[in-house]
């Protein structure tokens, strides 16, 4: 029986959390040659960690940061296209 990877998302260069990779919110990429990795949750889209090969954190998360769903998740890259909420109508509808 495997174990499923943890993800880490850092809050400083020395400041960090582990997630599960088990929950189907998170999805850990790691480059097969590199080993650069990006953390995403599915909820919202959003980019919560980015590591270089070289391990160093350039994309980090508030301490304060709520991933239950209730609030916009603090720091990270939320993906948001074309705009929160209901679309204009008057727009070209894809």
């Amino acid at each position: 029986m495997s174990t499923a990877p943890k993800a880490v998302v850092f809050h400083t260069s020395t400041s960090s959390t582990e997630l599960d990779c088990n929950d189907d919110d998170i999805v850990l990429i790691t480059h097969s040659k590199s080993g650069a990795n990006c953390v995403l949750k599915k909820f919202g889209a959003h980019v919560l960690s980015y590591q270089t090969a070289a391990g160093k954190p350039l994309i980090m998360l508030s301490k304060d940061a709520i991933m239950d769903g209730s609030a916009a998740i603090r720091g990270g890259i939320p993906l948001c296209f074309p705009q929160f909420g209901q679309p204009n109508k008057s727009y070209p509808q894809l």
